[in-house]
């Protein structure tokens, strides 16, 4: 349906007039938004900064990061106010960048930072979509036709909250998912794949999962050089800021974090609402209480084990799937479907079964949705079921693109949704993808009987 609309139309002067309004009509919502939070960091302290500015202040003066005391110490020495946001749970290599982030003011060093993560949303949008426009074959992908798919997509984002959420509290998630993006679609050069992910996992921890995906996809020159950056980075960050700091994060973060019910420096519990995870379902049902105005959560039913054993089970459930779907494919054709949908099902499980995960992390949805956007798009003759793929990909859309929080937490029951809607937009997303993923397999299947067949987007 849509792909006989470009077909017919995209040589023709309205298709390419409409192309550039549609990109203009993307770049500018994007730039006022931008425009507005570069004002805003600029002028007033955003919320997750200055804990990377700070940090980068102690590691400076040579003290632990990891240490509250000394976080509280050098804000107040920084003419910086403390809060429990202050505080970073990244592990040690992290601290080398934050050595670039006191190079200058606090304010200053804001400003930048939220225009290099504007250089590398864009970058990673653009990327995306000339990786996956290179392998269509149905339609001929000419400037025309990228920028009508660069508007398009822009325009879908121009009010996808993750993203407004990271820009506005200053986190470092838009990073991640440049890197992660970089080092999958650059796949075949498995020294720029592996430095990538590298950097990618000593940042966020939970793309070590995508080391299995270049397992089942026998990349494992990709493996190896991923884990030889790992150990070099981390080599620099023991030279560079002593053993015991390391063992300290170790013992009482990351394995607090792991095996702990609440989240550490913060003192909230894995039930809080802001928890868009399995493991934050499943404690908000049935595990414990948050008394809080804003994003309190209260128990439906009041059973710790069953809740912790079930947020477990679905868990494990949703790991074993996605390695399922990922030994099945093994016999596939490398080629960019299957790379793709792979992609985004992993991308999709490291979001739902890590026991943290908050709305900006879910940014690393935005590769995916491209991803799925043109898998909609090659459909050539709508059925039922496509319509009804269309229908929960807007519906994901619509979700994820609302704020969570405020102010409906504040309305009895209708407030109790609300604070599940990311997770729900998480859970649609997984089962499209799954869905296309299926389609692949069993087209396979039938090829094997039948002949030959050549794979697409």
């Amino acid at each position: 349906m849509f792909l006989r609309f470009i077909k017919e139309n995209q040589d023709k002067f309205a298709f390419k007039v409409i192309s550039i309004l549609l990109l203009i009509l993307g770049l500018s919502v994007h730039l006022r938004f931008e425009n507005s939070v570069v004002r805003s960091a600029d002028s007033e302290l955003q919320m997750d900064f200055p804990a990377y500015y700070v940090t980068g202040k102690v590691v400076e003066a040579g003290l632990d990061p990891y240490e509250s005391e000394n976080i509280k110490l050098y804000s107040e020495l920084n003419s910086i106010p403390y809060t429990v946001y202050r505080s970073i749970h990244y592990p040690p290599p992290f601290l080398i960048l934050t050595q670039l982030f006191i190079q200058t003011d606090i304010l200053t060093a804001q400003k930048y930072f939220s225009h290099f993560k504007y250089f590398l949303y864009l970058v990673t949008i653009f990327m995306t979509i000339g990786y996956v426009t290179r392998y269509q074959t149905e339609i001929k992908i000419d400037r025309n036709t990228y920028i009508f798919f660069c508007g398009l997509v822009l325009t879908l984002f121009a009010r996808f909250w993750p993203i407004q959420n990271d820009f506005l509290n200053g986190q470092i998630n838009i990073l991640a998912m440049f890197l992660i993006v970089i080092s999958v679609l650059f796949i075949e050069n498995p020294i720029l794949s592996g430095f990538s992910m590298a950097i990618a996992i000593l940042m966020k921890l939970n793309p070590v999962l995508f080391l299995v995906f270049f397992f089942f996809k026998k990349e494992y020159k990709n493996i190896f050089y991923t884990l030889l950056f790992i150990g070099i980075f981390s080599l620099i960050s023991i030279i560079s800021f002593g053993l015991e700091l390391h063992l300290n994060y170790i013992k009482n973060l990351l394995l607090g974090f792991l095996t702990s019910d609440k989240i550490q420096f913060l003192s909230w519990p894995i039930s809080i609402a802001h928890n868009q995870t399995i493991k934050g379902f499943f404690y908000r049902l049935f595990v414990m209480d948050f008394m809080d105005p804003h994003f309190g959560t209260k128990v439906l039913i009041d059973a710790p084990l069953f809740g912790k054993i079930s947020a477990f089970l679905v868990n494990l459930l949703i790991l074993f799937y996605v390695l399922l779907k990922s030994f099945q494919s093994m016999h596939l054709k490398n080629s960019t479907a299957n790379n793709l949908l792979l992609f985004s099902l992993y991308t999709n499980c490291i979001l739902l079964i890590s026991p943290i995960s908050w709305v900006h992390h879910k940014v690393l949805l935005i590769p995916v949705n491209i991803v799925l956007l043109f898998k909609l798009i090659r459909i050539q003759e709508y059925k039922k079921e496509d319509y009804f793929l269309l229908f929960l990909f807007a519906s994901s859309l619509i979700l994820l693109s609302i704020n969570h929080l405020y102010p409906y937490n504040q309305l009895e029951y209708f407030g109790i949704i609300f604070s599940y809607i990311h997770l729900i937009g998480n859970l649609i997303n997984l089962y499209i993808v799954s869905v296309f993923l299926n389609r692949n397999l069993k087209q396979n299947n039938k090829n094997i009987h039948e002949g030959p067949n050549i794979y697409h987007i």
